[in-house]
């Protein structure tokens, strides 16, 4: 292996460890990358690419080595869905143009939290929460969207 390349595997590694170290002190869930390491291959557990991921999406390692952002923001995107477990999966008696309107909603509430973010030209702690979480509802409000549609071909066939 590379030793360029190792380094740079290592150092995302660390990243979305801190990441989510932080979640769990955020979110006081303690023992969390504990469990979410459990699930991961030992070639995932190196790079921090989920396993059951790369295999469903026949991503070839070399290509999902290069997006470790993905299971950092599917953290969030997992915390903002645990936020709304009552509601269930209500999201597949949906239309596919209804949820194409809320991804809209979404975003406009993530513009908003950007837009204030660029007036005070920083970011606090505050801010980064509200921004980190009106990203991840505009993500799942895209996942919902997409397991919708699939869902809808599947049934066509």
């Amino acid at each position: 292996m590379d030793e360029h390349w190792k380094q740079d595997v290592e150092e995302k590694l660390g990243q979305l460890s801190d990441r989510v170290q932080e979640l769990e002190v955020r979110d006081g869930v303690p023992g969390a990358a504990e469990r979410a390491l459990k699930h991961l291959s030992p070639e995932a557990q190196r790079v921090a690419i989920p396993d059951h991921i790369v295999r469903r999406n026949a991503v070839p390692w070399e290509a999902a080595d290069a997006w470790p952002e993905v299971d950092v923001f599917a953290l969030d995107m997992r915390k903002e869905l645990a936020k709304n477990v009552a509601k269930g999966k209500s999201w597949k008696l949906h239309t596919l143009r209804s949820l194409s309107r809320r991804i809209l909603e979404e975003a406009l509430e993530l513009q908003k939290v950007v837009d204030v973010c660029e007036d005070l030209n920083k970011l606090s702690t505050a801010m980064l929460e509200d921004l980190l979480e009106e990203a991840a509802d505009v993500g799942n409000m895209a996942m919902m969207l997409s397991d919708r549609a699939r869902i809808l071909a599947a049934s066509r066939k």
